[in-house]
């Protein structure tokens, strides 16, 4: 069953904005030529400020006689965000929390927050990791220790289970969204999952190990100009397929130098082709050209912008703007990509 939160009386009252905007901060720093500016935070019913004239008089004195008899409600933050995704419209941002154990759903237009945290009305989720979408109607959510895909429609209702009884602890997730297919990060199986969006197992590849095309712990994904992006995290490196399972390439390696991957979470990929790889073990994000070739780092541990603790997925929306899941400061670091002029 999906659990409503709104963030007030009326989602028309309210508009979503970026948290701590007024800090101005770009990498690199100058002279270099800056390709990544901070944006602000995300992190839950904070985000949306009251339209200044929306609530009238009548409306405001209720809601300050409630305030006197209940106290003030509390607001509704991320916990321990693990990954998300922006619709293809823009309009709306879904954010995985294993902390609360529940989906944020974020309506960017108007101004409202949905918190959907049950599969169904018998089966609450119990460790969301990832999501993706096949168009704005068809959300797909993993839950490694119920050990299955949900499909749910745009109000959160539950659609179909898939992988249930076949898939040992999915994590990742990637949508193919012209050939409609569903790719599974198995992490405790070591292999890769393919469905279709009705659920039909179509074929999987990889097997334990550290030769080319195997995994040790492969988490999250990322699917773009037909190619599959695999985090293979305790093998220290990023794997790339194209749409039908072939390896193509990899890039990184284990070392205490930054631009190494001893733990790599996140992986995206901007309208350039840039990759984008959250690096856990040492709190950055790091960005690299589409042969893996390491161009700029942000990061180092911490709670100021640009900083991390322990951040988890990285997802792009359609105007370039990156989004990191920082986990342990419970919050989502936003950037945007500034582009090279032609």
């Amino acid at each position: 069953m999906a659990v409503l939160f709104l963030t007030g009386c009326a989602s028309s009252q309210y508009r979503f904005d970026y948290q701590e905007q007024e800090f101005d901060a770009v990498w690199p720093k100058a002279p270099d030529t800056p390709r990544m500016r901070y944006l602000g935070v995300i992190s839950g019913e904070d985000n949306f400020k009251k339209i200044e004239g929306s609530e009238g008089f009548f409306r405001k004195g209720i809601s300050w006689a409630g305030s006197l008899l209940f106290g003030a409600e509390t607001p509704r933050l991320l916990d321990r965000p693990q990954s998300g995704v922006v619709d293809e419209q823009g309009e709306k941002l879904f954010v995985t929390d294993i902390g609360k154990k529940s989906v944020y759903v974020f309506d960017l237009k108007n101004g409202s927050l949905d918190v959907w945290d049950s599969v169904n009305d018998e089966t609450e989720f119990v460790a969301p990791i990832a999501v993706c979408l096949i168009d704005q109607n068809r959300i797909f959510v993993s839950d490694s220790d119920l050990g299955y895909v949900t499909k749910l429609d745009a109000s959160g209702k539950s659609l179909l289970r898939i992988g249930e009884g076949k898939l040992a602890r999915p994590t990742g997730l990637a949508c193919d969204k012209v050939n409609k297919h569903v790719y599974v990060a198995d992490s405790q199986a070591h292999k890769i999952h393919v469905f279709s969006e009705q659920g039909q197992w179509l074929f999987e590849f990889g097997k334990k190990g550290s030769d080319i095309g195997e995994f040790n712990s492969p988490t999250y994904l990322a699917f773009a100009n037909k190619k599959l992006y695999v985090s293979d995290t305790l093998n220290a490196r990023i794997q790339v397929f194209d749409e039908n399972g072939k390896w193509l390439s990899q890039f990184g390696k284990r070392g205490m130098f930054v631009g190494n991957l001893p733990r790599p979470k996140g992986v995206a990929i901007d309208s350039d082709e840039h990759i984008y790889v959250v690096e856990s073990y040492y709190d950055h994000l790091i960005v690299f050209d589409h042969e893996g070739k390491g161009l700029l780092p942000i990061g180092g541990s911490g709670k100021a912008p640009g900083q991390f603790n322990l951040p988890a997925g990285v997802w792009i929306d359609k105007n370039d703007v990156v989004y990191v899941a920082d986990m342990f400061n419970g919050r989502i670091m936003v950037f945007q990509y500034i582009k090279a002029l032609p």
